[in-house]
């Protein structure tokens, strides 16, 4: 999954303008978001460091949306569970 994709599924397709900035913090994007970031950093690989970052940022956000973000998390690196 790549930078847009996680963003398109958070907030929709063709809504993207902005994001948290524990998520610009984890995918490593200035968080004074320069002019045509998402041109520039869109097309970037999550990679399963950024992932785990991520979740460990928006568990302790307060933010609304990061409950969306995880959502898009779960569904793209599910969380393993023990079976007992």
């Amino acid at each position: 999954m790549n930078v847009i994709d996680y963003l398109e599924a958070k907030y929709g397709a063709g809504r993207v303008n902005t994001m948290l900035y524990c998520e610009a913090k984890a995918f490593g994007i200035p968080t004074n978001m320069p002019k045509g970031w998402l041109k520039q950093f869109g097309q970037m690989e999550i990679t399963p460091q950024m992932a785990g970052n991520l979740r460990t940022a928006l568990e302790k956000s307060s933010k609304s949306s990061s409950q969306d973000g995880l959502r898009v998390l779960d569904m793209a690196w599910p969380v393993p569970t023990n079976a007992a």
